[in-house]
């Protein structure tokens, strides 16, 4: 049921998904916990992608409860209650609650999907306030961390790429200027790759920082400049 109901979201049909997630959580008998998180969890979506925001908080909410009361706490399921907790930031960033989006963001930072890290400095960009510069700053110094930095730092790549493909230009810059900030200093290609293409996606204003680039020898910025 929980495959079929996930298959109905993939394409869209987010009404027969809540019903069949529904049906799932409603069982008269114990089903596993991990599967109740991811649930609920998916059901939130639902009601998230079809704009109904308050039952969207409401499944988000009942799957983190759902999974900080389970006896065994799996990795897989932690990362489904800091998916939750996004989504509620993102609903308070709307709402303008500033105080829950960082609530929300702070208890994320334990995740170590670098990816999904980057995600949370971006919306909490949104916030423009100084009440978020130490959560930043701490989620940054987390994808700085020496043991990860290069593995890291190509989860950010993958990410540019993602967004270039789907011409999501503005996206893809945030994404570089996140990835200028991580310290690659024995790391100088991943650094120039950051660098070139947030000057890519600036056109006529990044030719002097591809320029930069060409006369330090990085290649893909001189090629770039003759095309």
């Amino acid at each position: 049921m929980f495959n079929y109901a996930t298959e109905l979201m993939k394409r869209k049909q987010y009404n027969e998904s809540i019903h069949y997630f529904t049906s799932l959580i409603n069982v008269p008998y114990k089903i596993d916990s991990g599967l109740k998180v991811k649930a609920l969890y998916r059901l939130g979506e639902c009601y998230f992608q079809n704009k109904n925001y308050l039952d969207a908080e409401t499944f988000y909410n009942q799957s983190i409860k759902c999974y900080i009361d389970q006896s065994t706490k799996t990795t897989k399921n932690i990362e489904y209650s800091h998916y939750s907790y996004f989504k509620l930031a993102t609903i308070y960033l709307w709402e303008k609650k500033t105080e829950q989006v960082v609530t929300c963001i702070n208890n994320c930072i334990e995740s170590n999907n670098p990816q999904f890290l980057v995600d949370c400095v971006l919306l909490l960009n949104k916030v423009r306030e100084k009440s978020t510069e130490n959560l930043k700053s701490e989620i940054l110094a987390k994808l700085n961390s020496s043991t990860t930095i290069k593995e890291n730092s190509k989860a950010i790549q993958g990410l540019i790429q993602i967004c270039e493909k789907k011409k999501m230009w503005k996206k893809s810059r945030k994404y570089c200027k996140i990835g200028i900030k991580l310290k690659l200093e024995e790391e100088e290609e991943d650094k120039n790759y950051f660098k070139f293409h947030l000057a890519q996606s600036k056109m006529e204003e990044g030719k002097e920082i591809m320029a930069k680039l060409a006369s330090k020898g990085y290649q893909n910025a001189a090629l770039f400049l003759k095309s």
